[in-house]
């Protein structure tokens, strides 16, 4: 009977229970620990995606379009690296410690490195196939961000590590405004003076803080996606225009493209550059100390071709019939010498004056002054014939992408555009960004014609344009405007 008392006592029991129960605790608790210690670092990598497909994304301009696409360009390569440094100082490239290292994949293809961070920069979006809708469209980044992470408790199990992996896609800002009249407080610092009909394909900025410009009695049927005035509205005898978003605060930056550094060559001594070469019907220029001048005497059948350079003295095209002109691709840089100074290209007959094909894909001119005078040194650029080819554009990569003419900001000399009758249907144009911080543009005389401009001046008048199509088709464009290059969103 005593050994049946034993058998029956069970004050034994509750500690075998409670050691059990204890372990089921610590395994839950190791469990919440790992799972924890998981979401903080996908948090953390989600940061760092994030910040790495903004930098790359702002970069696809300086790139260009098809070296963005794969990535291959060392800007973005940079811009995402450092971006992923800033945002979590632990890792670097080339880190000593292989921890700590960042290893760069440039495609959907391949595994994350068994140490470190790896980086998966891909230029378009690639990883989640048909189910993204900018699968494989140029001006979206995807960036990927991959760790193994060590585990604690999930050890024991043979678990030893799990991949963790951020995915961010950012891209450019694809529809910012593409006129802006820069003058802070000049009430007449934007006019569409008798002008008619006039699509302008992108948002205006007005930063004055006095009001709207002149919008004349002619300006029926005036229209633009939008217009921000950071004073009060000022129309005169307006009918049907654009109706204006007025005391909206300016914009920051207030010049969008205040961000641009002078070009290289800007500081050269004229007396370096070299004399022009060629024989009776051809010249070639490569720069030069003294003014370049074409004309009707000396373009006649006449071949010129210009190469990047300092102009001392500027270049002015003048009533030329039947020459040939061609800049090949580069920067200009345009120094005032005397009375002369700037781009001017007006009245050619039967003239070809081009742009040759080849990286960097167009021309810019830089026109440093210095001057005080509004009529000396800028830029004039007149095409009344309908005969001849007249074809020029701005570099479609690197610093000044998309930029055509750029204009010193102490130089106030002023920047006249005329296009006649169906100039910019049939006979060509010009196209890029115009950007004369200190001065105003004057966009006059344009009727049945489409030029896909960027204007950004100190003042900007529009006067007797008819039925023409002004500035710049933004989502055609985007991916070359220096306009969005610096500005980048995140979409998923």
């Amino acid at each position: 009977m005593r050994r049946m008392r034993e058998f029956a006592d069970e004050s034994g029991q509750t500690i075998v229970f409670a050691a059990f129960a204890m372990t089921l605790v610590l395994g839950f608790l190791g469990f919440a620990i790992d799972v924890g210690h998981m979401r903080q670092v996908k948090r953390q990598l989600q940061i760092d995606a994030d910040a790495t497909a903004l930098a790359a994304a702002r970069e696809i301009r300086v790139c260009g379009v098809n070296a963005a696409m794969d990535s291959s360009c060392a800007y973005m390569q940079k811009a995402a690296e450092s971006a992923l440094t800033e945002s979590d100082p632990r890792y670097s490239v080339g880190a000593a410690s292989a921890d700590a290292n960042i290893t760069l994949q440039l495609d959907c293809s391949g595994s994350p490195a068994d140490q470190g961070l790896t980086l998966q920069l891909d230029g378009t979006p690639c990883l989640l196939g048909a189910a993204d809708p900018n699968n494989k469209k140029p001006g979206y980044v995807e960036t990927v961000i991959s760790k193994k992470e060590r585990t604690y408790f999930a050890s024991i199990f043979g678990i030893r590590s799990m991949l963790i992996s951020a995915r961010a896609e950012a891209s450019r800002n694809m529809n910012p405004p593409c006129i802006y009249a820069l003058n802070p407080h000049d009430p007449g610092s934007l006019t569409f003076l008798a002008s008619a009909l006039i699509a302008v394909q992108c948002g205006i900025v007005v930063e004055s803080d006095s009001a709207l410009a002149v919008a004349g009695l002619a300006c029926l049927g005036t229209s633009a996606p939008s217009l921000s005035v950071t004073g009060n509205q000022f129309s005169l005898l307006s009918l049907g225009c654009i109706h204006p978003r007025v005391h909206v605060p300016p914009p920051t930056p207030a010049d969008p493209l205040a961000y641009l550094p002078p070009p290289p060559g800007a500081n050269d001594s004229c007396a370096s550059a070299p004399a022009p070469t060629g024989g009776l019907l051809n010249t070639t220029y490569s720069g030069s100390s003294t003014p370049v001048s074409v004309n009707v005497l000396t373009g006649l059948l006449h071949t010129y071709t210009f190469n990047p350079g300092l102009y001392c003295g500027g270049i002015n095209i003048a009533l030329s019939i039947l020459a040939n002109v061609t800049f090949n691709p580069g920067i200009y840089v345009l120094r005032q010498n005397g009375l002369s100074g700037g781009l001017s290209i007006t009245g050619s007959v039967l003239s070809s004056i081009q742009v040759a094909p080849g990286p960097p894909g167009g021309v810019m001119f830089y026109s440093e002054g210095p001057n005080s005078s509004p009529v000396i040194g800028g830029l004039n650029l007149t095409f009344p014939s309908l005969i001849g080819n007249r074809n020029l554009y701005p570099p479609t990569s690197g610093e000044y992408a998309g930029v055509f003419y750029y204009q010193r900001a102490d130089n106030t000399a002023q920047a006249n555009l005329t296009n006649a009758l169906l100039n910019g249907l049939s006979a060509g144009g010009f196209g890029g960004a115009i950007y004369t911080p200190q001065a105003t543009i004057n966009y006059t005389a344009t009727a049945l014609g489409t030029n896909n401009n960027i204007l950004v001046g100190d003042k900007i008048n529009f006067t007797l344009g008819v039925a023409a199509t002004l500035g710049s088709n933004v989502a055609a464009e985007a991916l070359n405007s220096p306009l969005v290059g610096d500005d980048a969103v995140l979409v998923q």
